[in-house]
């Protein structure tokens, strides 16, 4: 996968999650009863193939960090720490990309 095509299907996951809230949020404000509305198994589905593609299927995704921990990096912060104690750069869909390609670099280079 490249970048490109990386940072659009992160962008539109983005906005189909935006939307799932924004629609839950209103059924919530019709009726204070309603029970939630959750598009998860459709987001499951496009984060297991962007973690396969990418090669980030591990205990530690990056991805499922980047997405869940950090809320698509908006709880980012410097000195912010990845559960494994490593320092993370994750404000935007661009520094995923760039963490991921270094991981995979750093993998590849002590494979051999």
């Amino acid at each position: 996968m490249n970048k490109k095509d990386f940072i659009e299907i992160m962008t539109e996951l983005k906005l189909i999650s935006d939307a799932s809230s924004k629609i839950d949020k209103a059924m919530k404000e019709l009726s204070p009863d309603f029970g939630g509305f959750l598009n998860d198994r459709a987001e499951s589905l496009v984060v297991k193939l962007l973690k396969k593609a990418m090669n980030d299927e591990s205990e530690h995704s990056e991805i499922d960090y980047f997405i869940y921990e950090i809320e698509w990096g908006t709880k980012f912060y410097e000195g912010c720490e990845h559960k494994d104690g490593t320092s993370i750069p994750l404000a935007t869909v661009e520094d995923l990309w760039d963490r991921l390609i270094e991981t995979k670099r750093r993998n590849s280079e002590n494979y051999y």
